[in-house]
């Protein structure tokens, strides 16, 4: 699967005119991706066990989560204990957008996610205030 990074400036489809006119009042421009994950999700989930894919990540991944998403952060915890090298990062004060709601903890979170050579924290659950 591979989906275009939503960001500022970034639209999955394909322009910012685009996104913007499908927009639902009080939901940001390029809301649609999330339509078109899910789709391709739901037809990815009757193909290969996706638990096993996750055991066979061999690089180190970073959860970031909100601890007020309506979507429960717990909802992960099966993904979280088949990946082989993982941490997850709830940030308190945030919901289903940390990267709206808290840019800079985000920002700071990804970028010592993807510095080389970084140590490697304790893997599990770690909130942040």
């Amino acid at each position: 699967m591979v989906l275009a990074a939503v960001a500022p400036g970034l639209f999955a489809c394909g322009s910012p005119s685009g996104a913007r006119r499908g927009a639902v009042a009080g939901r940001p421009a390029g809301i649609e991706i999330n339509g078109i994950a899910n789709r391709q999700l739901s037809t990815e989930r009757t193909g290969d066990d996706l638990l096993a894919l996750a055991r066979s990540i061999p690089v180190p991944v970073t959860m970031i989560l909100g601890a007020d998403d309506p979507r429960p952060w717990t909802a992960t915890d099966e993904l979280l204990g088949h990946l082989p090298n993982a941490r997850r990062v709830v940030l308190d004060h945030a919901g289903h957008a940390p990267w709206r709601e808290r840019p800079a903890d985000f920002q700071e979170l990804g970028l010592d996610a993807l510095r080389p050579g970084r140590v490697e924290r304790e893997p599990g659950t770690h909130h942040q205030a």
